[in-house]
């Protein structure tokens, strides 16, 4: 599953941020700032934006922190863990 997130991710990227990134050409373990990607600080926020509502879930402050968003794959184990508690409050309700 965490591949999938992983697959979303990196369409996201590619198909809804102005980057100039292809889907073939983003490696999911490379730093998403500097030496990697190259993604900028309003990259960041709109690929905040962008997840959020791709997957309906919320960042918390906790959560908007570097570690987070160190590459692709650490941010899929976020989203997978924020979306599965959101799956959880939406059963319990």
């Amino acid at each position: 599953m965490l591949d999938d997130v992983v697959e979303r991710l990196c369409a996201l990227v590619a198909d809804d941020l102005d980057v100039n990134l292809r889907r073939e050409d983003i490696n999911p373990d490379v730093p998403l700032l500097e030496g990697g990607l190259g993604l900028d600080s309003l990259a960041i926020i709109d690929l905040v934006s962008a997840t959020e509502a791709s997957f309906g879930i919320e960042f918390s402050e906790d959560e908007l922190v570097m570690e987070t968003f160190a590459n692709l794959r650490a941010l899929a184990g976020v989203v997978q863990r924020l979306t599965a508690r959101a799956a959880e409050a939406a059963h319990a309700v």
